[in-house]
């Protein structure tokens, strides 16, 4: 398996990732390709990753800017993987390579939203706990964040790219 950037080429390929990996989740697909699609040609700034196996793309996650208050982070919104390659290390790598692209350009933290258990093990915890608020309703466990510097006052209001339409 190998992580690589996004590039132009791979878009119908991540497409049909996107919708295979949501329709089989446990909340099904909800438009995570059309977000997808509209984040990468706006002027927000965006990361996106692959993995790649076998010449086919089976993994893939996007990034984009947001912010609590005047602290610059990032949201994780979508990531996914092809179920045949689900408990495989695919998103392990994805989430490892998430967090060295934050580090990397000096983003203070990643939020998440989705299933605790799986995300807490890359030491993501509820929001909440650090006075994070999201712009939407959502269940408290599963709207999580991961700091990566301690010395911020990040109690307030997360505000996702215009994009999501929050």
């Amino acid at each position: 398996m190998k992580t690589t950037i996004f590039k132009t080429e791979m878009t119908n390929s991540v497409d049909s990732l996107i919708r295979n990996a949501f329709k089989k989740s446990e909340h099904g697909y909800n438009g995570e390709a059309e977000l997808t699609s509209t984040l990468r040609n706006s002027s927000t700034r965006t990361f996106e990753r692959v993995v790649i196996t076998d010449n086919k793309v089976v993994g893939h996650a996007l990034l984009s800017e947001a912010k609590i208050n005047q602290i610059s982070g990032l949201v994780l919104a979508p990531i996914s993987v092809l179920p045949e390659y689900q408990g495989k290390g695919v998103g392990s790598q994805l989430m490892l390579e998430i967090e060295n692209i934050a580090q990397d350009n000096s983003y203070k933290f990643i939020s998440i939203l989705g299933d605790p258990h799986y995300y807490s093990r890359f030491g993501y915890k509820p929001a909440s706990t650090y006075g994070v608020i999201a712009p939407m309703e959502v269940p408290e466990e599963v709207f999580m964040i991961k700091l990566f510097e301690q010395n911020n006052d990040y109690s307030g209001l997360l505000k996702y790219a215009p994009e999501f339409k929050l």
